[in-house]
């Protein structure tokens, strides 16, 4: 979380959510079979509201890729 607030991860793909996307969701696989980066940001037990700071943080802070 500390890199989404300072801005730090400005990735194409990033994949928000709670447990299913921490056990079946992976970064670096994603990267591996598309020409797109990726970040995994799925906290586990997290709710609705996390995530849509999450996401609101993220838009806010980090830099659209050109």
């Amino acid at each position: 979380m500390e890199r989404v607030i300072k801005g730090q991860i400005n990735s194409d793909v990033i994949i928000l959510g709670s447990s299913i996307g921490a056990r079946g969701i992976l970064a670096e696989q994603i990267e591996d079979q598309s020409n797109f980066s990726a970040f995994n940001l799925v906290y586990p037990g997290s709710n609705i509201k996390f995530h849509e700071f999450v996401l609101s943080t993220y838009l806010s802070v980090n830099k659209k890729k050109q």
